[in-house]
């Protein structure tokens, strides 16, 4: 796997509304296409231990990669505050 737009998300716990109805572990996103623009082929991990995949779109893959800034950025308000 090459550098991607979800490369800052392997090993993280996302979701992935509409494919599980839990939180997963990214553990491998392929590009669809010769960029980040067609989607992803990803591989995740479910709570019980085992490997699926699932393929989203880049929207979807952008979504995700927000969702983690936003949270991260509210971690670190609550604790400067």
């Amino acid at each position: 796997m090459g550098s991607s737009l979800l490369t800052p998300l392997m090993g993280q716990r996302i979701s992935l509304p509409g494919h599980f109805d839990v939180p997963v572990i990214l553990e491998d996103a392929r590009p669809l296409g010769s960029d980040d623009t067609t989607g992803y082929e990803c591989r995740v991990r479910l709570p019980d231990g085992s490997l699926e995949e699932a393929v989203i779109s880049a929207e979807e893959a952008t979504a995700r990669v927000y969702e983690i800034l936003a949270e991260a950025e509210r971690k670190v308000v609550r604790v400067t505050s």
